[in-house]
């Protein structure tokens, strides 16, 4: 890994709405910036269909690391610049 990209984090998370929404909205929340920072850079994307907000998650899972988040973490591989 170069000295560059070291610090840097990304986490994507999908969570339900939760309260009146409950089971019927989801958000794709992504955070991401360098380690020790006050305020990462964040994106939500609201979804109004569970199968959607899987797709959306499983898509940016790709993006960032080239592995299928359905394939599970025994077949996890790390991928060079990723």
């Amino acid at each position: 890994m170069d000295q560059e990209s070291a610090d840097k984090f990304y986490s994507i998370k999908m969570l339900n709405a939760g309260g009146m929404m409950a089971g019927d909205k989801w958000h794709v929340v992504c955070q991401y910036g360098r380690v020790g920072t006050q305020k990462p850079g964040c994106e939500v994307q609201d979804f109004f269909d569970l199968g959607e907000a899987k797709a959306h998650y499983g898509k940016v899972f790709w993006d960032k690391t080239r592995n299928s988040w359905e394939s599970g973490l025994a077949c996890f591989r790390a991928v060079s610049g990723r």
